[in-house]
């Protein structure tokens, strides 16, 4: 029983260190979403790896029905679709959650600075989450700009 928890252990970890060894290092082509000339724009880029580790991380939600990622020079939209079967309330409630959540992963796994504990903190990039209903209803919006240490809904 030991053997098994510890080799268990010791494969969760080695994996976790892969994914950050992917997310921060690959080589892997750098965002194509920025719509201007690339050479205008010189500050960070936000790594497709980077994008689905964050995605992946926050899709373990089961609310999180599909999530995308967009960057434009220093703005990033954070579009998500959840299941809203419960009351608007809740529903509401659910989609701020989960927005805050994909923007404190892709502050966390990006080149952006890490969230801090109390909140998401200021950053790099000004950040605009959207998050709809499976049918498409728009249940919240937000923005957090660089000088911001939270969402605005």
């Amino acid at each position: 029983m030991r053997v098994s928890v510890l080799r268990t252990t010791v494969s969760l970890g080695i994996g976790i260190l892969v994914l950050l060894a992917i997310a921060c290092g690959s080589a892997d082509s750098q965002t194509t979403d920025v719509e201007n000339d690339p050479a205008s724009y010189e500050g960070p880029m936000i790594r497709e790896s980077m994008k689905e580790l964050a995605i992946t991380a926050s899709g373990r939600n089961r609310e999180l029905l599909n999530a995308t990622i967009l960057q434009n020079g220093r703005e990033v939209s954070l579009t998500l679709s959840i299941d809203c079967a419960e009351s608007e309330e809740k529903a509401k409630t659910t989609a701020r959650f989960l927005g805050e959540e994909l923007l404190r992963m892709i502050k966390q796994f990006g080149p952006d600075s890490n969230p801090d504990r109390s909140g998401i903190g200021t950053g790099d990039f000004d950040y605009l989450v959207g998050v709809s209903c499976a049918d498409g209803t728009t249940i919240a919006k937000g923005v957090k700009t660089q000088d911001s240490a939270a969402i605005v809904w």
